[in-house]
């Protein structure tokens, strides 16, 4: 692990702008020099990471062979990430690998913010067990987990804010700052931390406030997360996002009800709307001008995203309801694994509502809720992709079983 000496004093201000961190009051011969010139300013973190990304972009693209062109023939890129200033490399122990990776994070460092910028201190030596980013990782077994202390705390000060009516802008900050550790474990939880965070810019910076109800479902959401998520024996492939699918999910919904298959296990979930829902339906279809295309894209029908029960959302149904029914069944019976699980839909904007997790229509964003909470408690990783509607086929006859010729087949 690398870490940035002084990190925020190496964004200097350019020379035009240099004027502004300081004034004078001739009348009452005073100046005034803004400190965070010399000792870096509130917004720091966010025009730093540009900088600190930016050294894991040169770090990623160097390798054995670039470091030492003459004597290396391995030519596999590095791979690291970083958290502001902090960096972690997570290396194979061949040959000169390791000398090379960590040759490579130092001249990034160089190149981007000068000589002085290595916290020399703060280097660590190579491990496969080490407490990093404030989590703790085994190289050994390939897992990276949240510890106790910090879940305790979080969960504590979750807690105590949703007791409160009104809270500062300060306390929501500290919440942030507990919650993090969660989102590095359950990917998931990073869509709902958003959400939480753009309430914080919005905040005012004095005084205590009520918060959105959205905001105080998405704090309850993390409650239950903290108390049944897998936040311990994460695997880091999930990091570095070179995970393939063991598990594949078919599904489609039309006017008629829904359809998820699930080919592996020879499962299947076939479900026809009931009367109310298909009064919803009806008025979705009256809202459009005409009756909506069942495998349609989301600029087709605009109007209609934004119907609570509309053909996105019922395509959404499909995928969280499918991991809520097979939550268990796809998660690893020994629990040491996160499971990764590919979503198939012929539906564009279901597929975004659950890759993102974030939608603006309240229903889907209830039905985000839920399958985020069933992938934290079953440790899955879901991921969604599109197939075109007219290789749908088995998914797409299931959902309309009450339409001839599905009906006498």
């Amino acid at each position: 692990m690398g870490d940035v000496a002084s990190a925020y004093r190496h964004l200097s201000a350019s020379c035009p702008d240099a004027s502004w961190f300081g004034l004078t009051v001739p009348e009452a011969g005073v100046i005034g020099i803004d400190m965070s010139a010399p000792f870096g300013w509130c917004g720091s973190p966010n025009v730093y990471c540009a900088f600190s990304n930016g050294i894991s972009w040169l770090v990623a693209h160097e390798s054995p062979a670039t470091i030492h062109p003459t004597s290396a023939a391995d030519k596999r890129t590095f791979w690291g990430f970083n958290y502001i200033d902090d960096h972690i490399l997570i290396e194979h122990d061949t040959a000169d690998r390791l000398d090379c990776a960590d040759i490579a994070l130092r001249l990034a460092m160089m190149a981007t913010l000068g000589p002085d910028s290595l916290n020399l201190n703060k280097f660590t030596q190579w491990s496969t067990d080490l407490h990093a980013l404030g989590l703790n990782w085994d190289l050994s077994l390939g897992i990276v987990s949240m510890p106790q202390d910090k879940i305790s705390k979080a969960m504590s000060r979750v807690d105590s804010m949703l007791a409160q009516i009104k809270t500062s802008r300060h306390e929501l900050e500290k919440v942030l700052g507990s919650l993090r550790h969660v989102c590095s474990c359950i990917r998931p939880a990073r869509a709902f931390y958003q959400n939480l965070h753009t309430i914080l810019r919005r905040l005012p910076r004095f005084g205590t406030h009520v918060l959105p109800v959205a905001a105080l479902d998405d704090l309850r959401w993390f409650v239950t997360i903290l108390r049944v998520g897998r936040l311990a024996g994460v695997s880091t492939s999930i990091f570095a996002k070179i995970s393939t699918p063991q598990f594949i999910l078919e599904m489609d919904a039309s006017d008629e009800g829904l359809a998820m298959l699930f080919p592996a296990r020879c499962l299947f979930i076939q479900l026809n709307w009931d009367a109310s829902e298909l009064s919803l339906i009806e008025q979705c279809n009256v809202k459009t001008g005409a009756n909506i295309p069942a495998n349609h894209t989301p600029s087709s029908v605009n109007r209609a995203n934004q119907s609570l029960f509309s053909i996105n959302v019922r395509e959404h149904i499909c995928v969280a309801l499918a991991i809520a029914v097979w939550g268990p069944i796809l998660a690893d019976p020994t629990g040491r694994r996160t499971i990764h699980v590919q979503a198939l839909s012929d539906n564009t904007s279901a597929l975004a509502w659950s890759s993102s997790l974030a939608s603006a229509n309240a229903y889907a964003q209830a039905l985000n809720r839920s399958l985020g909470s069933h992938q934290a408690q079953h440790n899955l990783h879901v991921t969604s992709a599109h197939i075109p509607g007219a290789l749908n086929t088995h998914p797409d006859a299931g959902s309309r079983m009450r339409r001839e010729p599905y009906t006498t087949i």
